[in-house]
């Protein structure tokens, strides 16, 4: 998480602290790397730049929302694509060399203070491997769903 989202969080919400969340290091990011590879798209990848180029080429748009509409609401793409979240999601930043790990409840309650729209292109997944959403920066939503 960059810094500068937390400390726009907290000057435009005095006394509330930013949302909790904890960052997951370059090694672990391999695991998430593997495991999205192998429960999704059935193929084994170690580069995080490939998995990250095959999610946007296999991935379609979810038509009818945007993250940049004024009246979005994130759990709308869960229930748009039939997907039961687990408490804890993750947030790729970029070549899953950057995850953080946000609650379930906090990323859709702050979500607009997580991503911010012209700068962040993010992949979203919960430890079931079985689904990604991805935001681009200009707020169109893709998605992926595992093959069973």
């Amino acid at each position: 998480m960059e810094d500068f989202k937390i400390q726009n969080f907290e000057k435009e919400n005095p006394g509330k602290n930013f949302p909790c969340f904890t960052s997951i290091d370059a090694e672990n990011s391999k695991h998430f790397v593997k495991n999205i590879s192998e429960s999704i798209f059935k193929i084994n990848l170690s580069d995080g730049r490939a998995l990250a180029q095959r999610i946007h080429n296999q991935s379609v748009i979810v038509g009818g929302l945007n993250a940049n509409s004024d009246n979005f609401i994130f759990t709308d793409t869960f229930s748009r694509l039939s997907i039961i979240p687990k408490p804890t999601i993750f947030i790729n930043w970029f070549h899953f060399d950057s995850i953080d790990a946000f609650s379930t409840k906090e990323l859709t309650e702050y979500f607009t203070d997580i991503w911010y729209p012209q700068s962040d292109d993010i992949d979203i997944f919960d430890d079931t491997f079985s689904w990604i959403i991805s935001i681009e920066h200009n707020g169109a939503i893709r998605a992926v769903i595992g093959r069973s």
